[in-house]
């Protein structure tokens, strides 16, 4: 059972997420949209091979524990989603939930907005890591102009010119 790694004991900067807990919050919002109950999931999980309790679906939705990327991908097909869809930080917002933060920690020393991710998941970008002033940036390779916002790189919440997507 893959337990939660450690993050050098570091929360996420301000008003931002680990995409882990991405994944925990959507796992949960796609189950409770279809007005699944967790051990509806967790048996869907064990028809796909996995030894997944109610224990561990509600672990895994408190963030307390990781999905694999085995686990990742039966659980979309459990949950009828694309993996994508798991992976959004607006799922949330397209499903119509309520609004969660939008920004996500990488680990980099600026986090990203919520739209960039999700483009960059979705296959529509190219993003690398760079270094810039020392520090190290996720840049965009190839950002389609529709996506573009009027300031770049995206600034940290509370920084002077944040724009909003």
């Amino acid at each position: 059972m893959p337990a939660t790694p450690e993050r050098a004991g570091r929360s996420p900067q301000d008003g931002s997420r680990f995409m882990s807990q991405v994944v925990a919050n959507n796992v949960k919002l796609l189950r409770e949209v279809q007005q699944r109950s967790q051990s509806w999931l967790a048996g869907q999980m064990r028809l796909l091979g996995e030894a997944w309790t109610q224990s561990t679906v509600s672990q895994v939705e408190l963030g307390s524990r990781h999905v694999n990327t085995d686990e990742l991908l039966k659980l979309a097909a459990a949950l009828d989603a694309s993996v994508p869809v798991l992976l959004s930080p607006r799922t949330a917002n397209y499903l119509g939930a309520e609004e969660v933060a939008e920004r996500i920690d990488l680990g980099a020393s600026r986090t990203l907005p919520g739209w960039f991710v999700d483009a960059w998941i979705r296959d529509q970008m190219r993003v690398s890591l760079e270094m810039v002033d020392g520090k190290p940036q996720l840049l965009s390779m190839d950002l389609p102009e529709h996506l573009m916002e009027p300031s770049w790189p995206p600034k940290a919440p509370g920084e002077p010119g944040e724009s909003q997507p």
